[in-house]
């Protein structure tokens, strides 16, 4: 299960295998791609071990144990505690300092759109990266005086198009 919070994004899974080699059937895994998510969540939850785990090979290299769905449950409970918010978005905006994160749920949104209407998302026609293009995003709504957490689609994809052509038009200056 995937959880996007204003303290972080999460991927929580079942695991066999405890830290201590021990094997268990009722286990779950908390995993963060993000050191200061992982750190957030020990902080905002009293987990019995709040040790966190580092195998930076895998692709959620951060990660904490708990024994069982009890444990998950406060988990879930302390997580849905921090919902103080109307729109999700600003709230992470104006809390969460993680590089790339507010980005990052930009485009879990647009791509929610985009399922929405049952059409593939639409990708850029300068390679680039999403992250950039997020970042860039942000930049021109934050000097056109619009706030990325409540503007709409059609505001977005102006946005997105200006950036676009201004990153072909430097392409082709080049």
């Amino acid at each position: 299960m995937w959880l996007q919070t204003v303290i972080g994004f999460f991927s929580i899974v079942r695991t066999r295998t405890l830290p201590s080699g021990h094997k268990s059937s009722g286990a779950f895994m908390v995993r963060a791609r993000l050191r200061e998510h992982i750190d957030a969540l020990v902080k905002h939850v009293p987990l019995k071990d709040p040790t966190v785990h580092a195998d930076i090979g895998t692709d959620y290299p951060f990660r904490v144990f708990m024994q069982d769905d009890v444990e998950l449950l406060l988990v879930t409970t302390r997580l849905s505690g921090t919902i103080d918010y109307t729109n999700f978005k600003s709230a992470v905006g104006a809390r969460n300092p993680a590089p790339g994160y507010i980005t990052f749920l930009h485009e879990v949104w647009r791509n929610g759109v985009s399922l929405q209407r049952r059409r593939p998302p639409r990708l850029p026609e300068v390679p680039t990266s999403a992250q950039s293009v997020g970042a860039l995003v942000d930049v021109v709504a934050e000097h056109l005086g619009v706030d990325t957490g409540t503007m709409g689609q059609d505001q977005f994809d102006r946005i997105v198009g200006a950036v676009r052509a201004a990153l072909l038009g430097a392409e082709q200056q080049r």
